[in-house]
């Protein structure tokens, strides 16, 4: 799972597919909706929100947690730009 924990304006422009929309102010509420089922990467603009999320999630007990490192900013992958929320 691609977590992005950008605010909705970095998101909704430019974001990976299929990634999961929490941003970072809102992941202590809503943490619960990732799961552990799997590998966890974060992402935002250039890495620092991410290794503040990975930070959270690890102090409660997460696992497999992951940042892409230079976040958005360095992201080669796909991208949906259409302004769509996927």
């Amino acid at each position: 799972k691609i977590i992005d924990v950008r605010t909705l304006s970095e998101y909704e422009p430019d974001h990976v597919p299929n990634s999961i929309h929490i941003p970072l102010d809102e992941l202590p509420q809503r943490h619960t909706e990732i799961g552990q089922t799997e590998r966890i990467v974060l992402m935002c603009q250039a890495g620092q929100r991410a290794y503040s999320a990975a930070e959270f999630l690890v102090s409660i007990g997460g696992l497999e947690i992951y940042v892409s490192e230079g976040g958005m900013s360095s992201w080669t992958g796909s991208r949906r730009t259409d302004g769509k929320i996927s």
